[in-house]
């Protein structure tokens, strides 16, 4: 037995053969097939068909908005760490810059140091070094 019920957009196939079926469900069956006939019930299951595609509608726009604010979440967090990473290259550079700016001052002072040494004019050794004449008198020979 086939029976077509149309309501609206919305196509109900009702295709059951009691048969087919365990004795517990006749009841259920019987109930399904009176639905179908009565006009009040149609329209009631017209209107739960349209509340069940609005609900559905709803639950996909709430999980597109999860899906929305977990990759959000995941790119800002991606983010952080990309510009933790550059704060921390940032800083190695300048630790190497201070280094560097380290190891120049120490070579002046030894090549100071050294002229100094040589006996080598104070004007001379403040032109090569680009010290003041107080920095070069504390400087150990």
């Amino acid at each position: 037995m086939l029976k077509l019920l149309i309501i609206g957009s919305l196509h109900h196939i009702l295709n059951i053969n009691e048969a087919d079926y365990p004795a517990k469900y006749g009841d259920l069956i019987r109930r399904l097939r009176s639905v179908i006939l009565e006009p009040e019930m149609r329209k009631q299951m017209k209107d739960e068909d349209i509340v069940l595609l609005d609900f559905e509608d709803m639950q996909r726009s709430l999980m597109q908005q999860r899906e929305n604010t977990r990759v959000a979440k995941l790119e800002a967090s991606e983010a952080k760490q990309k510009a933790l990473e550059a704060e921390l290259k940032a800083d190695e550079a300048k630790q190497e810059a201070n280094e560097a700016k380290q190891k120049a001052v120490e070579e002046k002072n030894n090549i100071a140091s050294n002229l100094k040494k040589a006996g080598v004019a104070l004007e001379i050794i403040i032109q090569a070094t680009g010290f003041s004449r107080e920095e070069i008198d504390s400087i150990r020979e």
